[in-house]
């Protein structure tokens, strides 16, 4: 995948937009509980985030093989060619160019590769079979990008591309690799919780998302008994926190991130780093990380809940210590067609 850290913006080629171009756009996500629990059929679940990365594709009789995405494209698109043939889709293969801009930070845990899984799926296949992704669906969408993943990450839980295709806040649940409950939830974040969150970067991390979900299927070999025990409790802990916010209860939600932060810890995903800055904020509030977490540096990005009247110190802080944070924005839309 792309290589490197983009906090606000990666542009990998520029597109002149005519009738013939195709963009299709998909939000990044982040997860608020079940980071790995989910990808051993436990429970997850996550909120499409207002950065979006946009795709677009027009026809050429020139490809431009330099593009530096021209690889991670590629597979995609033999992927998106398979699915058709395998389901007896007619299609036709056109040469092409392609560009792609994103606001999603890279390597961060905010679905990046998913987003681009899903709108690069989608502006294939239209490009293909002239259909949309309306025509086509979100659900048949959704099983492309998941594959697609499964070829970047190994054995991911499928909760990226779901929030990438369908966006707002997905409760997930994979039964079987033939069987997954997606639901995308009712309700939204509360407000006055929502106001409460912040994104804050603990340092770039140096493993990939693969790597991080190898760890945990080997730490599960080494201790099959304690690591069973700490994703059943992750588990219980996920549906806490989704009873907290369909109920508006920031006090249950707290205590639940605590707990989300200490069992992410018995797994290994969190590094000495994250761990230490985490510390350093409890004042301040509640914070875990979000995504699949990293070991000999950084973790990524965290996400906290904050303590009522503390956001102004904790702000003043983070800028004296040159600290990177968002604000927390939920998206509503997943996948949509730009042009």
């Amino acid at each position: 995948m792309f290589s490197g850290v983009d906090k606000s913006r990666l542009l990998a080629d520029t597109l002149a937009m005519t009738t013939s171009t195709i963009s299709y756009s998909a939000p990044g996500k982040i997860i608020i509980s079940g980071e790995h629990s989910a990808v051993h059929g436990k429970a997850a679940i996550a909120s499409a985030v207002n950065l979006r990365l946009v795709f677009s594709v027009e026809p050429s009789q020139k490809p431009d093989l330099s593009n530096p995405a021209i690889e991670t494209v590629s597979i995609i698109d033999r992927i998106v060619q398979q699915y058709l043939t395998n389901h007896g889709i007619e299609f036709k293969v056109k040469p092409y160019h392609f560009a792609i801009e994103s606001t999603i930070p890279v390597g961060q845990g905010f679905g990046s590769s998913a987003a681009l899984s899903a709108a690069a799926s989608a502006a294939l296949v239209e490009l293909y079979t002239g259909k949309t992704v309306e025509d086509f669906g979100l659900s048949t969408l959704n099983e492309i990008a998941y594959t697609c993943e499964e070829h970047f990450h190994g054995t991911p839980s499928g909760i990226d591309n779901t929030a990438a295709v369908f966006g707002g806040l997905i409760f997930f649940r994979k039964e079987f690799q033939f069987l997954k409950t997606i639901h995308r939830l009712p309700f939204s974040i509360p407000t006055d919780i929502a106001s409460q969150l912040l994104l804050i970067h603990s340092g770039d991390r140096r493993e990939t998302t693969k790597e991080m979900v190898d760890h945990v299927h080997q730490l599960n070999e080494r201790e099959p008994a304690t690591t069973k025990k700490t994703l059943h409790d992750l588990d219980r802990t996920t549906k806490q926190i989704v009873q907290a916010l369909h109920d508006d209860q920031p006090e249950l939600l707290k205590v639940n991130v605590r707990r989300n932060h200490n069992q992410l810890v018995k797994l290994g995903v969190v590094s000495d780093k994250t761990q230490k800055l985490i510390r350093q904020l409890q004042d301040f509030g509640e914070a875990k990380i979000t995504g699949s977490g990293g070991i000999e540096a950084g973790s990524g990005f965290i996400l906290m809940y904050i303590h009522p009247g503390k956001e102004k110190k904790l702000k003043r802080l983070l800028d004296s210590q040159a600290m990177l944070y968002l604000p927390f924005e939920a998206s509503q839309q997943g996948v949509v067609k730009e042009s």
